[in-house]
């Protein structure tokens, strides 16, 4: 008995010091995956098409890839297997289509807004027949800009303005409303590029001219005033 708790003692002890020292030269202790910092291979996952400046990327459940474009003013799609992405709306769809900004899927739509005709649209979740073009809203008022699409659980659509507003598009509705302002950084004024639903409910928005991420409070008055 004396032996057998001896002989767990020294394991642990053992144990300990391995942890510690592996600590403290740098040796990581894992039980699957790569080591943290361990470089990995990069390769091309779209490439060619009308590609020029890829501002916006979702995918769609069947794991189509939808690319908002916002050079060479296109929505394009890579399907799976494929080489090169397809475009999908360009001026042949939408007359006088600008700048691609922002894309997302949402219950078997996919939304892209673009600053031509300063509007959201939403398409059918389809690479081959995505359909006419459905007005959601008008972000004339956004100076045609809405980067970083997202829904919330309810169908509300969210978006930056790339200024320092964020502005929601209520369902059942085509006007969006203020519902948050980012107050700048040390004398610089945000740009909201990006968004993300945090795991405690609430916004977290990229800030693409200051170096901030900030987080939008769920109580309070609306618009809210977003924190750092």
């Amino acid at each position: 008995m004396v032996q057998k708790s001896l002989g767990s003692f020294v394991a642990s002890l053992s144990m300990m010091l391995f942890s510690t020292f592996g600590i403290a030269f740098g040796f990581v202790m894992m039980t699957n995956g790569a080591p943290a910092g361990a470089a990995v291979a990069v390769s091309t996952y779209a490439s060619g098409g009308d590609l020029s400046s890829p501002f916006g990327i979702a995918f769609d459940p069947s794991g189509n890839l939808w690319i908002a474009d916002y050079i060479s003013h296109t929505l394009t799609v890579r399907e799976p297997g494929s080489s090169t992405p397809v475009t999908v709306e360009d001026s042949g769809t939408i007359s006088g289509i600008g700048s691609v900004f922002g894309v997302t899927y949402y219950s078997g739509s996919i939304y892209f807004s673009e600053a031509g005709n300063e509007k959201i649209w939403k398409i059918a979740d389809s690479p081959t027949a995505p359909g006419t073009p459905v007005e959601v809203a008008d972000i004339s008022a956004q100076n045609g800009m809405a980067a970083g699409l997202l829904f919330d659980s309810s169908g509300n659509l969210y978006f930056g303005d790339m200024h320092s507003e964020v502005w929601e598009v209520p369902i059942g509705t085509m006007t969006p409303v203020q519902y948050a302002t980012l107050p700048g950084y040390d004398g610089s004024p945000s740009q909201a590029v990006q968004l993300a639903w945090g795991p405690d409910g609430r916004l977290y928005v990229g800030d693409f001219n200051v170096p901030v991420v900030w987080v939008i409070p769920t109580t309070g008055s609306v618009p809210y005033t977003a924190v750092s």
